[in-house]
C-alpha cells in the first residue's frame, strides 16, 4: 500500500532534520512539517506516527526524539537539543508573564511570541521576541505602557 500524504511529509521532514544531525520532537515535526496543509493538526501527526505501519521501519524513536532509522544520533546533539527544549520551556513561562502584563494595556489587541521562544529552539542566551498588535493610532503609547513596568523593575 502506498504511503499517505502525511506519511510522506513526515518522512521528508524527519529526513531533513536527520541530515542536519538534529533529532526532532513531535511538536517540532508538526511545526516544520513539509507540504502540510493549514488544517493538519498536531494530533494528526501524533496519530500517524503511532499507527502507521509504513513509517515504523523508516523512523526511529528514542524518548521524545525522532530520527530516520539508522541515522547517527550523537550524544552532543541530543544533549544540546534537550537543553534548548528546557530553555524554551523556561522562557515560555516568563514570556506568558510578559504577555499578561502587555494584555493589561487597554490598547493592546493581541500578543504573539516570535523567534526562538516560539519555535522551541531558544538557548539560555536567547532573547524573547514579541509581536504586539495595538489599536489604530496607539502604537507609541502602547509601546511605552508595555515597556514601562519592565524598565522600572530593571528587567529590560
Amino acid at each position: 500500500m502506498p504511503p499517505s500524504d502525511i506519511e510522506l511529509a513526515i518522512v521528508k521532514t524527519v529526513a531533513w532534520f536527520s541530515a542536519q544531525e538534529i533529532p526532532v520532537t513531535v511538536f517540532a515535526l508538526w511545526r516544520w512539517l513539509m507540504e502540510s496543509t493549514p488544517e493538519m493538526r498536531l494530533s494528526d501527526v501524533e496519530m500517524t506516527l503511532t499507527s502507521s505501519v509504513w513509517l515504523a521501519p523508516r523512523l526511529q524513536r528514542e524518548g521524545a526524539w525522532i530520527v530516520v532509522t539508522g541515522a547517527p544520533l550523537s550524544m552532543w546533539v541530543r544533549a544540546q537539543t534537550r537543553d534548548r527544549v528546557i530553555a524554551s520551556a523556561r522562557k515560555r513561562r516568563r514570556a506568558r508573564w510578559v504577555e499578561r502584563v502587555a494584555r493589561a494595556v487597554p490598547s493592546v489587541r493581541a500578543v504573539f511570541f516570535a523567534g526562538s521562544v516560539a519555535t522551541g529552539t531558544a538557548s539560555d542566551r536567547s532573547d524573547m521576541d514579541f509581536i504586539i498588535v495595538t489599536a489604530p493610532g496607539t502604537l507609541w503609547l502602547s509601546r511605552a505602557l508595555c515597556v514601562l513596568p519592565f524598565a522600572l523593575l530593571g528587567l529590560r
